[in-house]
């Protein structure tokens, strides 16, 4: 009988031909994107059919077979609704104003991102050297012990780098797409947020901020153009991109995998390992017992609830790859965690509205006024878009969805207009 991690491959080849005819190709698609991710995760679990002794369960087929429809068909309804967009946007005025920071605020900016940036990178160094450990396990001692963990102080650095970030990446890409124009010294935040990221060995938020850029290049691309931009081109900006985060990944494993034997394996075998895990280890994930449902949508929701101060009693399981591997997973893709909070129908659902979400706010605030100069809906949708890019890897809602994550964005917008908005005569 054939195993059916090869008709799961078939499945999301045939729904990513439906999204980019019906999308037309466009790159920033909720439902496109979703499945080449996918597609990638099943080509790396395809890989290691033989290493890993893969034995992917029917049930665990129809599960994500139902689930991509119920990310399909949200789009599909929006795009047929809005089918006309690109039609207003060949009638929108071609002028551009740029986004002007006066040089002081450029400069104050830069000058606290750059401190705080230095005192985390030194606290980092200083809960290390304490103990006897230096480089990259010094990451991953002042990330995860408790004893060592870092200063309320350079928590606070972290989140002003992320704000400042979140502006400065959304005025720089304005700028530097639409005008061809940019200060040097504009680009001190996001440099900040990448080395930041790096410090602190969040992978995540290096994810965050290349998929960021990736949105706002798609996006003001296509305003350039007035065409989706295509694979070819797409594959040349970003392939290279891509496979210097992979090498950041792989050179950071150590220290977000402490203890453990990710330091021993190849680059080929942990990258494969990291991307196709989660949607291989979702056919055993089906079989853990379920007995947590104090809260709604604890799994879900848990960062939600975690800002409320509410602490899920909840242990994320490991579960064994399998065959010659001694590789072990805790994150099983998208459909997982509301599946197990809300079961079958539940899960669909969420996934739904989570997907009508957001190709509402592409095709109806973004696509559509693309060219206004605070696109606040522009900037909500790249900061929240790698839940969206991540699904193949576990359902990113249940840190992505909090009041930190909210709060940092409107502020960012704040910042934005603060910034813009006016005029400062010196």
């Amino acid at each position: 009988m054939i195993n059916p991690i090869y008709a799961l491959f078939f499945i999301e080849v045939i729904f990513w031909c439906i999204s980019y005819k019906i999308t037309k190709g466009n790159m920033v698609s909720p439902s496109l994107v979703t499945f080449s991710m996918f597609i990638i995760a099943t080509i790396c679990v395809l890989l290691n059919v033989d290493f890993w002794d893969v034995d992917y369960s029917f049930e665990a087929l129809g599960i994500m077979t139902l689930g991509f429809t119920t990310m399909f068909i949200p789009e599909f309804i929006v795009v047929i609704s809005k089918k006309g967009y690109r039609k207003v946007l060949e009638k929108e005025d071609n002028k551009v104003s740029e986004l002007v920071v006066p040089i002081m605020f450029d400069i104050i900016i830069s000058f606290f991102c750059l401190l705080f940036l230095l005192t985390y990178i030194y606290e980092v160094y200083s809960k290390g050297a304490a103990i006897g450990v230096f480089g990259i396990d010094a990451i991953g001692i002042a990330k995860y012990d408790e004893t060592y963990g870092m200063s309320f102080v350079n928590k606070f650095g972290a989140r002003f780098i992320q704000i400042t970030f979140l502006t400065y990446s959304y005025i720089v890409s304005y700028n530097a797409i639409l005008l061809q124009k940019y200060k040097t010294i504009e680009f001190i935040p996001l440099l900040s947020f990448l080395i930041l990221s790096i410090a602190s060995g969040n992978r995540m938020a290096l994810m965050k901020l290349f998929i960021i850029l990736y949105v706002y290049w798609v996006v003001y691309s296509y305003k350039m153009e007035s065409k989706n931009i295509s694979l070819s081109r797409l594959s040349k900006k970003v392939l290279p991109y891509g496979g210097i985060m992979l090498l950041i990944f792989y050179i950071l494993r150590t220290a977000t995998k402490i203890n453990s034997t990710t330091g021993d394996r190849t680059f080929i075998d942990y990258i494969t390992y990291y991307i196709g895990s989660p949607v291989y280890l979702f056919s055993k994930a089906l079989d853990l017992p379920k007995n947590y449902n104090s809260y709604f949508g604890e799994l879900t929701f848990s960062g939600f609830y975690s800002g409320l101060g509410i602490d899920i009693n909840y242990i994320n399981p490991y579960i064994l790859v399998g065959g010659d591997s001694n590789f072990a997973g805790n994150v099983f893709s998208w459909f997982y965690r509301p599946y197990a909070d809300f079961g079958i129908l539940g899960m669909l659902v969420f996934t739904f509205l989570n997907y009508l979400l957001f190709s509402y706010i592409l095709y109806k605030n973004i696509m559509l006024m693309s060219k206004k100069k605070y696109n606040f809906s522009l900037i909500f949708y790249s900061n929240f878009f790698f839940v969206i890019v991540m699904s193949f890897y576990y359902c990113q809602t249940c840190w992505a969805y909090t009041i930190n994550n909210f709060i940092c964005c409107v502020l960012s917008m704040v910042l934005l207009v603060l910034l813009t908005k006016y005029k400062v005569v010196l």
